[in-house]
């Protein structure tokens, strides 16, 4: 057979696809982004194709300012984020929830997650992020959730704002892999968090964004997604995957 030197090769294209559903066997991909290498090597995003509202989303999360502690109504008592970022994978492997891979929404005053009673779980959809070679074969990918607790309320005998406030949000990896010679990072993190209910019935939201980066014969490159997580209603992206409404277009070509 007559070799074809315009043909691609497997180190030619790099396709990072990032799919979501309720469930492993109703995922479906709302961000394609393919690149190619050019002939210096350096590589360029030849197509993309998205969701509307996964974009909208997107959009709203690289937005939204840092904002102030939120003053809670109560003493100048303020929510506050444990930790505004962490580790979910470090080389491809999960890390343990147990040993601190995740973050709370208190009152700065308490703000130990334990003393937060009546507490519910809460977990979103599936978020697959998937990098393909030219052949549509997966070199490297992750499944994974945002899991935590919500809907929690003050500790007993606290003077801080009634309301609902957020012990944990983290993340539940539930399938992590990479090929020989490749890996994938990723890392949460989240915004400083808007008091989206009243001084003294407090509801604290965050927007989460997960950055995940693959490692591999291609180049570094990074996907991401967001979620708003909310202390009253947990999680609140269900419009990403009821929606197929999608913008297509060519990039640098």
């Amino acid at each position: 057979m007559k070799h074809d030197p315009n043909a691609l090769t497997q180190e030619d294209r790099l396709v990072v696809e990032i799919s979501t559903g309720k469930d492993e066997n109703s995922l479906r991909t709302v961000s394609e982004r393919i690149y190619e290498k050019t002939g210096d090597g350096t590589a360029k995003l030849v197509s993309e194709t998205i969701d509307d509202d996964f974009k909208k989303t997107m959009t709203a999360v690289e937005s939204a300012e840092k904002q102030p502690l939120m003053g809670a109504g109560k003493a100048e008592a303020a929510i506050e984020v444990a930790k505004l970022a962490w580790d979910i994978l470090k080389e491809t492997r999960p890390q343990a929830i147990a040993k601190g891979a995740f973050t709370s929404v208190l009152d700065s005053r308490e703000m130990d997650p334990l003393r937060y009673p009546n507490a519910k779980n809460f977990k979103s959809d599936i978020y697959a992020v998937n990098f393909k070679n030219v052949f549509g074969t997966v070199v490297a990918g992750v499944k994974l959730r945002c899991i935590g607790t919500y809907k929690a309320q003050k500790p007993p005998g606290s003077n801080i704002p009634d309301g609902d406030y957020l012990p944990q949000v983290a993340f539940d990896v539930i399938k992590a892999e990479a090929a020989a010679t490749t890996s994938i990072n990723a890392v949460a993190s989240v915004t400083s968090p808007a008091n989206v209910g009243t001084a003294d019935h407090v509801n604290p939201q965050v927007f989460v964004k997960v950055d995940i980066t693959y490692s591999g014969w291609f180049k570094s490159e990074t996907a991401n997604f967001p979620l708003t997580v909310q202390a009253a209603a947990a999680w609140l992206n269900d419009h990403v995957i009821h929606t197929c409404r999608t913008s297509r277009g060519n990039v640098g070509v």
